[in-house]
């Protein structure tokens, strides 16, 4: 996160330890989250801890990553992105054979409303 305030400057970039946190992009409500605490509350825990952005959201989704692997779900309207990684593959995950992942970043483009575009970089 330092690095991507370094190199861009003119971008706000939320830098924080919390567990969870939720913003708006216009009518877009987003939670990101790790991704292995709580997986099956995520979006009650959207609704109840950030009611703000619940209730102002005309969409919402879950980002979340951990299981480095991509895995998309609608759940009960929510969408939720298991986002993967293009960090190297470390011992412990060489060791417990975790390596098969594709290794892509994604670069999530919205309009006022939804999701409008997926790019790969």
């Amino acid at each position: 996160m330092e690095y991507l305030k370094a190199k861009y400057p003119q971008v706000v970039i939320k830098n924080n330890i919390k567990y969870r946190d939720a913003y708006l992009l216009d009518n877009v409500g987003i939670m990101i989250a790790h991704g292995d605490l709580a997986p099956k509350n995520l979006p009650m825990l959207f609704a109840n801890e950030f009611s703000g952005a619940w209730s102002l959201s005309h969409s919402r989704e879950i980002h979340k990553g951990h299981f480095h692997k991509e895995k998309i779900v609608d759940e009960g309207g929510v969408i939720s992105r298991q986002l993967g990684t293009v960090k190297p593959n470390d011992k412990y995950e060489i060791m417990n054979g975790w390596t098969l992942s594709k290794k892509e970043l994604y670069a999530l483009e919205y309009d006022s409303d939804k999701l409008v575009a997926e790019w790969h970089v």
